[in-house]
């Protein structure tokens, strides 16, 4: 039964297009969740209020809502069929639950001690050299939740690889779930006959 449901899965490939998928979603789901959540906590800008608002509420929003006109964009953009509707909005802080990473990262970079940035400004970094070597690393607690929160998203998620992914190569893993129930049933039938 396994070599069966390993023919069926097309486990090789399948499993290593979710793994693409995963681990290129995932790192963009925490950069771009670190970087801003960082802004939103230490800077202050027009309107700060009313965006953060507005991120909050596209984890309210469920992906089934906006997927066609989301399909429509990225047919114009020559995507569809490959992986980049998965991965792009993730670098860009939307994508599964986007707006979650952002959230995370703003609570935690709220409650960091300003005085660590205070004494790499005065040591001539900048902001986001700041960001980058005292702020993010420090939040080794978030990451780490944020990292497990999207890896196991993606690696589940069903509903986007059908919509965007239709070649039996590019599939990831649990679209071939379907796949396999048929073969084993072909199988099935056969074996009675």
């Amino acid at each position: 039964n396994w070599a069966y449901a390993f023919k069926a899965l097309n486990y090789g490939t399948s499993f290593t297009n979710s793994l693409i998928v995963t681990l290129l979603a995932t790192a963009g789901h925490i950069f771009s969740g670190a970087l801003v959540g960082y802004g939103f906590a230490r800077f202050k800008f027009p309107l700060n209020n009313v965006l953060f608002m507005v991120v909050i509420f596209t984890v309210i929003v469920p992906v089934q809502t906006i997927i066609t006109p989301l399909y429509m964009i990225y047919s114009k953009l020559g995507m569809v069929g490959s992986y980049m509707p998965m991965v792009l909005p993730t670098y860009l802080g939307m994508g599964l639950k986007g707006g979650l990473f952002i959230f995370l990262y703003r609570q935690y970079f709220i409650k960091m001690p300003r005085a660590l940035e205070e004494a790499a400004y005065i040591d001539g970094c900048g902001s986001f050299k700041t960001f980058l070597r005292i702020a993010w690393p420090t939040a080794g607690s978030t990451t780490l939740v944020c990292a497990v929160l999207s890896i196991v998203w993606h690696w589940h998620d069903y509903f986007e690889p059908s919509i965007y992914l239709t070649e039996y190569k590019k599939m990831l893993l649990p679209q071939m779930l379907p796949q396999m129930y048929s073969y084993l049933e072909m199988l099935s039938n056969a074996a009675t006959e």
